[in-house]
C-alpha cells in the first residue's frame, strides 16, 4: 500500500464508477482507497473475495524483508540448498526459452548494485504499508494486530555470525535494526525453540496479523460504504458497452490511457 492524497484520480470525477478486478488484499485496499475518494466501486473476483493467497498466508507486515531475492551469491546458495532432501526450493529444468530467459535475467541481477536498487523501492513500500496498516487498526479495522517482531533463527553459530553483515547493511542503509540472541539466549525470547541452535536475530519493528480476519473486516467496511462485490466471475476480456459499465478499471501500467469502457465477466459454473 502507498499513502496518497484524498481526492479522486485526475481523470475521474467523484461519483464515477470504478471496477477493481481481483478480490484479494490488494484489490480490497484499492477499493478502500477509491471509495474514500468519493468514487463508486465494484470488486470482481473469479472465485471468492478474500480467498486464495490473501487468506492462506502468514500475515507478516515486515520492514525487515527489505532485501530482494536477487542478492550476491543467491544462485550458488540456492543450488547447494536444492541438494538437500528437505530443501524448500526446487526447479524442474526444461527446454523453454521463457524459463532460460527468466533464469538468466535473475542471475545477472544477483549483484550488490541491483540488490540495493531494488531494496530502495521495497523499503518505501514496506514503510508505507506499516504506516497505513497502523492507521487502519487505529480506525477500527479488525485483524488481530500483533507488534511482537519477527525472529530470524539460525541452526548453527556459523550462519548466525554470517548474518551480522546483512544486519549491519540493513541497519545502516535503511534504519531497520535487529537485536542478536546468541546460542540458547534465544530460548528466553521463544521457549518453543529447541536448545542447541546457533542463535537468532529479533526484528522488533515487524508485526503480524490474521489475514482471514483482516479480509472479513475489510469486506464489512467496504459493504458499509456501498462497494458492490461480484464473485465467481472471471474477467476474460474488455469491450465497449460490456455487461458492466465502468469509468475506469485498474490495469497494468502498459494498458493505461484507454478510454472508458465496459467489461464482460464470464460467470463460473457452480462446483
Amino acid at each position: 500500500m502507498i499513502a496518497t492524497g484524498g481526492s479522486p484520480p485526475r481523470h475521474l470525477a467523484a461519483g464515477q464508477h470504478v471496477v477493481v478486478v481481483g478480490g484479494g488484499v490488494i484489490g480490497a485496499m484499492c477499493a478502500k482507497s477509491l471509495v474514500e475518494r468519493g468514487l463508486r466501486v465494484t470488486v470482481v473476483d473469479r472465485e471468492r473475495f478474500g480467498a486464495a493467497c490473501s487468506h492462506g498466508n502468514c500475515g507478516y507486515v515486515c520492514p525487515s524483508h527489505v532485501l530482494p531475492l536477487c542478492q550476491p551469491g543467491a544462485v550458488q546458495r540456492t543450488m547447494r540448498a536444492m541438494l538437500g532432501r528437505n530443501s524448500p526450493f526446487a526447479i524442474k529444468p526444461r527446454l523453454s526459452r521463457r524459463w532460460v530467459s527468466w533464469f538468466w535475467n535473475f542471475a545477472r541481477r544477483c549483484n550488490e548494485r541491483d540488490m540495493l536498487d531494488a531494496a530502495n523501492g521495497i523499503h518505501a513500500l514496506l514503510q508505507s504499508s506499516m504506516e497505513l496498516y497502523r492507521a487502519m487498526v487505529s480506525a477500527g479495522v479488525e485483524c488481530e494486530w500483533q507488534e511482537r517482531g519477527l525472529i530470524f533463527v539460525h541452526g548453527d553459530r556459523t550462519s548466525f555470525e554470517a548474518f551480522r553483515d546483512t544486519e549491519a547493511l540493513v541497519r545502516d542503509r535503511f534504519g531497520v535494526v535487529a537485536t542478536p540472541y546468541p546460542g540458547d539466549e534465544v530460548l528466553a525470547l521463544e521457549p518453543a525453540l529447541k536448545p542447541g541452535l546457533g542463535g537468532a536475530w529479533h526484528y522488533e519493528g515487524d508485526c503480524h496479523l490474521r489475514p482471514d480476519v483482516l479480509m472479513r473486516s475489510l469486506r464489512a467496511d467496504l459493504e458499509g460504504r456501498g462497494v458492490r462485490f461480484v464473485e465467481g466471475a472471471a474477467v476474460d476480456g474488455f469491450d465497449r458497452g460490456g455487461a458492466v459499465e465502468a469509468s475506469a478499471v485498474p490495469l497494468p501500467h502498459s494498458m493505461r490511457g484507454l478510454p472508458p469502457f465496459g467489461f464482460r465477466p464470464q460467470q463460473n459454473s457452480p462446483p
